[in-house]
């Protein structure tokens, strides 16, 4: 078998993987992806892993493979269409569009499976230090001084929703957080006292993670900062986290950035 053949067949149960994901995620199809998509999904990998193993995988297996996914494929984007159609997905756009917060805080747990409203003490957003214009000869991350400068204009401009070229990935856009710095993978992160926060928070109940649908979430932030890192990068790098968290906190004052200290 072509070694293409094999790629592109690859990617596609890969890509039905992805939309039993997506219709897990959805509150009125979990139960019948767990019951109907997974087992499908399932048995194909299996049966194709063995004619691989076989040396029996021949072009008609795989013509009959590809078909196979298209159709699923095809009925499980339709389900997810119906979903997007539905009356309760469509009150949660009107309410996400329009910015009512305490409708969505009723809305959201119908349309999501796993998610419920929260009130943490506090939220804590990351905040990566990375180079974006990182040129030849130049270190990933930035400066004590650009740092402090790209989190001034964070706080001022708020933390924008994480979207993708998907529906389910664009129009309903949510801020992904954590209610404490250990849930925070980045060593530096933006954290909203509890009383500050003037939208709905949901509870991730799997990941434990918070989710808050708006577009941006702009409001009061202080900034802490680890008193080490334990990312690779940092170890790597030629300047130590120390140097450059000492550094940070020092432009971080000179611009009256409000901070926290990481106890």
């Amino acid at each position: 078998m072509p070694a293409d053949q094999l790629i592109a067949l690859e990617a596609a149960i890969a890509e039905i993987g992805g939309l039993y994901s997506v219709a897990c995620s959805f509150a009125v199809l979990r139960q019948r992806a767990e019951a109907e998509l997974l087992p499908q999904i399932s048995a194909l990998s299996s049966r194709l892993r063995s004619l691989l193993r076989q040396n029996n995988l021949s072009e008609a297996e795989v013509d009959k493979a590809a078909h196979e996914i298209v159709a699923v494929g095809s009925i499980w984007r339709q389900a997810l269409d119906e979903v997007r159609r539905s009356e309760v997905y469509q009150r949660g756009l009107a309410a996400y569009a329009a910015g009512r917060q305490d409708e969505l805080r009723e809305i959201i747990p119908a349309i999501y499976a796993g998610l419920r409203a929260d009130s943490p003490g506090r939220v804590c957003l990351p905040f990566a230090p990375a180079n974006p214009g990182r040129r030849s000869g130049q270190g990933p991350f930035l400066n004590a001084a650009d740092c402090a400068e790209a989190i001034l204009s964070k706080l001022e401009t708020g933390a924008q929703a994480s979207s993708g070229g998907e529906w389910w990935e664009r129009e309903l856009a949510a801020v992904e957080a954590s209610d404490s710095p250990e849930g925070v993978e980045t060593p530096i992160w933006l954290e909203i006292a509890g009383s500050d926060l003037k939208v709905a928070v949901f509870r991730v109940e799997v990941l434990g993670s918070l989710r808050i649908f708006t577009p941006r979430l702009q409001t009061a932030m202080r900034v802490g900062l680890r008193r080490e890192a334990d990312d690779e990068w940092w170890q790597a790098y030629d300047e130590s986290y120390d140097k450059f968290r000492h550094g940070l906190v020092r432009e971080l004052r000179l611009r009256r950035v409000p901070l926290v200290e990481d106890d």
